[in-house]
């Protein structure tokens, strides 16, 4: 305890002594002859009482005022007490709720452990302090707005689950700071174990930020890579890849398993150095080839003990393969023809722009360089050209084009870069309302797909032959992309693969207006269908995801796969810009004042002696 103005306490050198004195004084009184003591007893006894230099007997008025002196004047010398505070009259409490903070290197887990400080700041809370809680994981969660109510809060945060995902903190932290970050008397709290990187674009100036780490050690060992693809080989069938590496000190040994369906089908044993300074994380992959095209569920695991159960097991969906009809309408392009050629179940059928009339039973028709005036059944490709179902309104031409940026998440860019592809020509284009841009160069538009009416097209707005994207590796497996997503059938079980908290697009046949989608976990969601398409974002839980509905039945795989979540290291900071938030305690000790309560005891005991004078009388 301390007092804010101690100088007052001098006050009881001079009030004590009066009270005590006045209790010594010899009253002077009038001498009268009674004929009898007998009914002035009590006056016999004051006069005792009242004699100068007689010691004091006990006396409850001279206690309770004597403690009502010592209550009056330890309330002017405004007395103090600290105790563990927010810091903040709004606060604003962010938990991270991505992968890593499942890792088990404390009691329970560090998720845990974060709740637990969650709930220990909400009874630190004052009565008119205000809270609310984020949670972040790859969006981010608003369990309560600001609040006093102690009840809601620790409801909400008895509720929270970390998720299998990646953490997204910028859209927390500038939540926090819209929502009352820059305020007088509010703080941030961040409760995480630093498993993100640096938020270099995020102003935090002008809110009052700490890092509360959790965490011990780096004790993990991840898949980290998982990805399957069709074989280009004439064997066909599948090709799983699988890349795990180890964040431990230490060497370690373990098995990679390779399931099918829940029945093991191969073992590879792993040996991966020690991660240190020198030579980084140690890193292995393993490949598994001539996987039968046959619907199915493959599973790879790893059979190790460490932290973090989320990395240790990923998944891939399979589907049989249907061959397909391709017409490709070009003046000639050995390039393109030898890619096509390259998947055996693909009919690749060729005739010229002149000589091409709107020909039907073609799952898939290529256009290159010279657009059609009217098209026939099945979907299309525009390359260097546009036409009737084309996803983009083509404006013009550019020269010394580059490609600038592109989707990599796409089932049509999938294992696909296009970095540093010089275009010495390009179309320039736009959009149109129901395509989706999968890449772009200065001019607009340099690749695009969409679906309008029941028929699916795609753009790749410039000419093959006048760049070296033949020459590259990227180049068949983009045109085998395009072609398998265009020819792709709703409903029909072809395997998609998402990271944790990536949105779904899923096509359904038409006619289907509701379907449901069950997670891992088994808990099902209803969706609505938006035309033939159903976009679910419910997938932040790792695993196979089923959807069914009317003449509907498929099935997608979601993974963590992410470096930074695997990379358990507790962080003894965090940076925002060039701001950096060391990691503290979370604990804010101020200064509490009693004064108040001192004052409305004063004058409690004041009344109790009012009560007791008046009975003696």
């Amino acid at each position: 305890m301390r007092f804010f103005d101690p100088i007052h306490l001098l006050w009881l050198l001079l009030l004590v002594p009066v009270i005590v004195f006045f209790y010594l004084l010899k009253l002077k009184r009038r001498e009268m002859v009674v004929s009898s003591t007998l009914l002035w007893s009590h006056l016999v006894k004051d006069v005792q009482a009242n004699a100068p230099f007689q010691k004091l007997k006990r006396n409850l008025l001279l206690l309770l005022q004597l403690l009502i002196a010592f209550l009056a004047i330890f309330a002017l010398a405004r007395p103090a007490y600290f105790a563990n505070s927010l810091g903040g009259s709004n606060v604003v409490v962010i938990l991270d709720g991505s992968a890593s903070m499942q890792s088990r290197d404390a009691e329970g887990t560090r998720f845990a452990a974060a709740k637990a400080r969650a709930l220990r700041m909400v009874s630190d809370m004052r009565g008119d302090d205000r809270m609310m809680v984020l949670l972040a994981t790859s969006r981010t969660h608003r369990l309560t707005g600001f609040t006093t109510d102690r009840g809601e809060l620790r409801q909400a945060l008895s509720r929270a689950e970390a998720r299998d995902t990646t953490t997204n903190l910028r859209d927390a932290v500038l939540l926090a700071v819209s929502a009352g970050g820059q305020q007088q008397g509010s703080r941030i709290y961040v409760l995480s174990d630093g498993s993100f990187p640096d938020m270099d674009e995020v102003d935090t100036r002008g809110a009052e930020i700490e890092f509360v780490k959790f965490g011990t050690r780096q004790e993990n060992l991840g898949i980290v890579a998982m990805d399957v693809r069709r074989s280009f080989q004439e064997e066909g069938g599948y090709q799983l890849f699988v890349a795990v590496r180890n964040y431990s000190p230490t060497a370690k040994r373990c098995n990679l398993e390779f399931y099918r369906d829940d029945a093991l089908i191969d073992v590879r044993p792993l040996e991966l150095p020690p991660a240190n300074r020198d030579t980084g994380f140690a890193e292995k992959a393993e490949v598994f080839k001539n996987l039968p095209e046959t619907n199915g569920v493959l599973r790879a695991r790893l059979d190790s003990k460490d932290d973090l159960p989320a990395d240790d097991e990923a998944y891939a969906q399979l589907s049989s393969r249907r061959e397909l009809r391709v017409l490709l309408v070009t003046d000639g392009d050995v390039y393109l023809t030898k890619a096509l050629n390259l998947d055996p179940r693909l009919q690749l059928s060729e005739t010229t722009p002149a000589a091409y009339t709107g020909q039907g039973d073609f799952d898939v028709v290529i256009f290159e360089n010279v657009g059609p005036k009217k098209v026939g059944s099945g979907n299309h490709l525009y390359i260097n050209c546009g036409g009737p179902t084309a996803p983009v309104d083509i404006k013009g031409r550019i020269t010394d084009a580059t490609i600038l940026d592109w989707e990599r998440t796409h089932p049509a860019m999938r294992y696909v870069k296009l970095s540093q592809l010089h275009l010495p020509e390009a179309l320039t284009a736009t959009k149109k309302p129901w395509a989706l841009q999968l890449a772009e160069h200065e001019g607009g538009v340099a690749v695009a797909v969409g679906e309008k009416g029941g028929v699916k097209s795609a753009y790749v707005g410039f000419p093959l032959l006048r760049t070296d994207f033949p020459l590259r590796v990227a180049f068949p497996i983009f045109f085998n992309n395009l072609v398998q997503w265009l020819a792709a059938r709703p409903g029909g079980g072809e395997g998609m693969q998402l990271l944790a908290g990536q949105t779904a697009p899923i096509q359904v046949p038409a006619g289907v207006t509701a379907a449901t989608v069950q997670a891992p976990s088994g808990e099902k969601y209803s969706v609505k269908p938006e035309g033939r398409m159903v976009y679910f974002s419910e997938t932040e839980q790792r695993g196979i995801y089923r959807i069914t509905g009317n003449r509907l039945r498929q099935e997608f795989a979601v993974n963590l796969l992410s470096r930074d979540e695997s990379a358990t290291a507790p962080r003894d900071k965090i940076q925002f810009g060039r701001r950096p938030v060391l990691a503290g305690s979370g604990t804010t000790r101020t200064a509490r004042e009693i004064w108040r309560g001192l004052l409305m005891l004063a004058l409690l005991v004041l009344a109790v002696e009012w009560w007791v004078y008046h009975r003696r009388i």
